[in-house]
């Protein structure tokens, strides 16, 4: 079996890394209001500025969107550090605060916003931790199961049921697919070949990268041939072999906002 040094030296040498497992990446452009307001929430709220002049705010941050016929409705879990709360009533000013904050920074209103909902403070009982995470309870959860690279878990949208966390960006498909599949996505809108693009990427162990053994493209609002299309994604399949370059200086990936 090869290692990751052993890719590293044959990619030196030219070669092309094989496919080390059977799977699929799924990739869509655009992102939706919700989806980008749910990332916003999370780096604003996981950002050094706010750690700076917020340090009861953990670093496990989970963020539930979800928009109904009556509005938009956010879920925030915060593991609130706690050398950093007084007591209860300092607690519960706290989430207040960080209320405040979202309403000041992102424009959402504090009806909409439930943060750590599952408190009952009648019972003193609260979302308290001394590391800032729910890990030291030993709520892990499992790497399957958290966000795909762009930060968000799609019940709405294609979403692979690959994890990005533990693999190698050289051989490891269910990482490497899942990345091209987004940039490949957005880079047909950007060259406005479509106002909305999916990809689907197969890939069958054994086999060189740079050839799927399968893809599907799915575009709204097409505005140029087939042909096209095809010669531009023919064009980029190649740089699957340097792809593990791009996944590293780009990886954790951070969305840029308007």
């Amino acid at each position: 079996m090869r290692t990751l040094f052993n890719y590293l030296i044959a990619l030196e040498k030219g070669e092309v890394a094989l496919a080390n497992d059977t799977s699929f990446g799924v990739g869509y452009f655009p992102y939706t209001s919700l989806d980008l307001m749910v990332i916003k929430i999370e780096q604003l709220l996981n950002s050094s500025k706010v750690k700076e002049s917020y340090p009861f705010i953990g670093e496990d941050i989970k963020v539930m969107g979800c928009q109904t016929h009556q509005g938009t409705q956010y879920t925030i879990a915060i593991a609130m550090v706690d050398r950093y709360i007084g007591n209860l009533a300092d607690y519960i000013h706290k989430i207040e605060v960080v209320k405040s904050l979202l309403n000041e920074q992102v424009k959402i209103d504090k009806s909409d916003i439930f943060i750590n909902s599952a408190d009952s403070y009648e019972n003193e009982s609260i979302y308290l931790t001394v590391s800032g995470t729910s890990a030291e309870s030993g709520d892990d959860g499992q790497v399957g199961r958290g966000n795909r690279i762009n930060g968000l878990i799609t019940p709405y949208h294609p979403m692979s049921l690959e994890a990005s966390s533990g693999k190698n960006p050289v051989s490891h498909v269910g990482k490497i697919y899942n990345y091209f599949a987004h940039d490949l996505s957005r880079d047909l809108v950007k060259q406005r070949f479509a106002d909305h693009a999916q990809v689907f990427m197969v890939s069958q162990i054994g086999r060189p990268i740079t050839e799927p053994a399968a893809m599907h493209i799915r575009l709204t609002k097409q505005t140029v041939d087939h042909q096209k299309i095809q010669d531009y994604i023919h064009a980029k399949l190649p740089t699957l072999a340097s792809y593990w370059t791009k996944i590293l200086a780009t990886e954790p990936r951070k969305f840029d906002f308007p």
